[in-house]
């Protein structure tokens, strides 16, 4: 009975049957009595730990749901990772350690010549960073809106962020303002990592003061400093948590290598940056909240020439070209892609000349795209070319084809002309 009773209960078990006591009702009061009492506590003692199991395993998933719900709330309270107008570019990347972070940036503009922007790392990590962020977040936020000076904005957060905070949290932040018309950028670093300043092709460490920390002490008096931010000028803003990134030999990432990135990949830079991160990691988990910031002037123009280029080679030029404009809208880009293959398949197709050259420029400003494309072979207007495909359709006629006709579509204005022994195609978008 004993036998049949122990093998009973763990037949349940395997089958993930619900569980209770299996009394082999031993009468007897020897040894196997004893072992029947054991047993019983047994499964007993079993029961009671399969219940509470069950019951810290549902606890953690109903947890984890709340959390990535409050990791999507913290996500979509940041503002666009990208934005892109006629006066500033601006790219951003938070990368939180846990599920929540105490990381965040923000940007907007005060009046149409000032725009402001902030990067911030709160003390420690998880839910409690969290919240903080939040709330020294909306506190900077909040008074920049108000047009006061830094010095006293600053001031007032501090001391807000004083009020009721137990926890003795605080917020290392960097907070700027640029003054578009006088390209003048205004700042105060409240014990933030100094970000790097991109300028004439070399980066340099911002030589700036390092403030006290926000929520630290009272009525602490920040300084303010400003320097010119002008339109080949970049700025390049993170947090602790990229260049103290551990790999598994205890190496950091360093200021060293984050200068590195920044010197090699000038037009990609946030993702060259976490793409190696990660590789020095190779792929570990973040220690801490990782974020960043790359600010500078819209900068649109497009230069390409080729000698004698082949179909092959069209490829690279529009990867080229949606790298470079990763930041205007991907349909536009799409779009003026499919124009530029069009006419470079054209002029590289059927033009003959011996080196044959084209030469490629692109601008943006104010809402409007002017491709230029000139090349020096013979004289030739696709346009009318069009025409007459569109006119006398046939197979005969595939030379400058109906692709044409999909340029035209596409474009808001387009123009031939014949300068200088080459041909001129401008198109307006």
């Amino acid at each position: 009975r004993l036998n049949s009773s122990t093998l009973e209960f763990k037949n349940n078990l395997n089958k993930g049957n619900s569980l209770s006591l299996i009394d082999p009702k031993i009468k007897s009061h020897d040894e196997i009595k004893t072992l029947s009492n054991s047993f019983l506590s047994m499964e007993e003692a079993l029961i009671d730990y399969i219940d509470t199991v069950q019951k810290e395993t549902k606890e953690k998933e109903k947890m984890q749901a709340e959390l990535s719900v409050a990791s999507t709330i913290q996500q979509e309270a940041l503002p666009p990772r990208n934005y892109h107008d006629k006066n500033i570019t601006l790219q951003a990347l938070f990368e939180a350690a846990k599920v929540v972070g105490g990381d965040f940036y923000d940007y907007f503009y005060l009046d149409k010549n000032h725009f402001a922007f902030v990067i911030s790392d709160v003390s420690g990590k998880g839910i409690p960073a969290a919240l903080f962020m939040m709330r020294a977040k909306e506190a900077i936020k909040t008074r920049l809106l108000s047009n006061a000076s830094l010095k006293s904005i600053m001031k007032d957060v501090n001391n807000e962020l004083l009020q009721n905070n137990d926890a003795g949290l605080f917020v290392t932040s960097f907070v700027g303002v640029i003054d578009l018309e006088k390209e003048v950028l205004s700042f105060i670093n409240a014990g933030h990592e100094k970000p790097y300043l991109l300028r004439d092709g070399l980066v340099t460490r911002l030589d700036c003061q390092s403030n006290f920390i926000l929520g630290g002490i009272d009525d602490f008096e920040y300084q303010e400093e400003s320097i010119p931010f002008n339109k080949s000028d970049a700025l390049f803003l993170f947090t602790d948590g990229l260049n103290e990134a551990i790999n598994e030999k205890e190496e950091e990432f360093s200021y060293k290598r984050i200068v590195q990135v920044l010197e090699k990949h000038p037009d990609d830079i946030l993702e060259s940056m976490i793409k190696s991160l990660k590789e020095f990691t190779h792929g570990n988990d973040l220690f801490d909240d990782t974020t960043m910031l790359y600010i500078s002037y819209p900068d649109d123009t497009f230069h390409v020439e080729m000698v004698d280029p082949e179909i092959d080679s069209i490829s690279a030029l529009l990867d080229n070209f949606q790298t470079k404009h990763q930041n205007l809208d991907k349909q536009y880009v799409a779009e003026i892609c499919i124009i530029l293959d069009e006419l470079i398949n054209n002029i590289i197709s059927y033009e003959k000349t011996k080196p044959l050259k084209i030469e490629i420029d692109f601008s943006y400003q104010d809402g409007e795209g002017i491709l230029t494309i000139k090349n020096n072979g013979q004289r030739f207007d696709p346009f009318e070319q069009e025409k007459r495909v569109i006119e006398e359709f046939s197979m005969d006629l595939a030379e400058g084809g109906l692709g044409l006709t999909i340029v035209k579509s596409l474009s808001k204005e387009f123009t031939y002309e014949y300068q200088d022994n080459k041909n001129v195609l401008i198109i307006k978008k």
